[in-house]
């Protein structure tokens, strides 16, 4: 069992991210009292963005990261940023009305437009690359996918996604595995 651990603490300690980010400035460990308005436990994505919104209001923060920032799961994701949630917005639809679904909807895209405007106003070199592709391997699939695409247009008045047939999938994609994709270059 501890070897399986120790194997585990491995992979742990090691992410893409923390092995090909550039070396960020140690801090000393909090000692003794500190005043503050405001305590963040974690640096990860969400305790980094709290931290800036607050100190942009006038707010004293402090963040207590027990690692390194970017350590846990933020420093771990794909670093894919899309429109949308993991489920298509229909459920949300039907579980919330056509007006939360919207707005459900927009929070999303106003997120994609705070993570642009940060990595331009500090400057953050992380080879940024706009737009995802959904492809679909049968042709119940490819309606399905033509379907989302249609709905996301017309219901969302939803401007960046482009469908593609097989055809012209496979001259995006140089693979005759997919029948359809739709292209979101947000």
């Amino acid at each position: 069992m501890m070897r399986l651990e120790q194997q585990a603490q491995g992979l742990i300690e090691n992410s893409f991210y923390i092995d090909t980010a550039h070396a960020a400035p140690r801090h000393a460990p909090l000692q003794g009292d500190v005043q503050t308005d405001v305590c963040i436990v974690g640096g990860g994505l969400a305790g980094l963005s709290a931290a800036i919104e607050l100190r942009k209001r006038g707010m004293q923060v402090v963040l207590l990261e027990g690692r390194h920032i970017g350590w846990g799961a933020s420093g771990r994701n794909g670093g894919q940023a899309l429109a949308g949630y993991a489920s298509e917005m229909e459920p949300f639809e039907r579980q919330l009305g056509a007006n939360s679904a919207h707005f459900a909807w927009e929070m999303s895209l106003d997120a994609i437009r705070l993570l642009r405007s940060r990595i331009a106003d500090y400057a953050i070199n992380c080879d940024w690359t706009p737009g995802a592709m959904s492809v679909a391997v049968t042709p119940k699939k490819a309606r399905a996918l033509h379907a989302w695409a249609e709905h996301m247009r017309s219901a969302y008045g939803y401007p960046h996604l482009q469908s593609f047939d097989a055809e012209q999938t496979r001259g995006l994609i140089a693979s005759k595995r997919y029948c359809a994709a739709v292209l979101d270059d947000l």
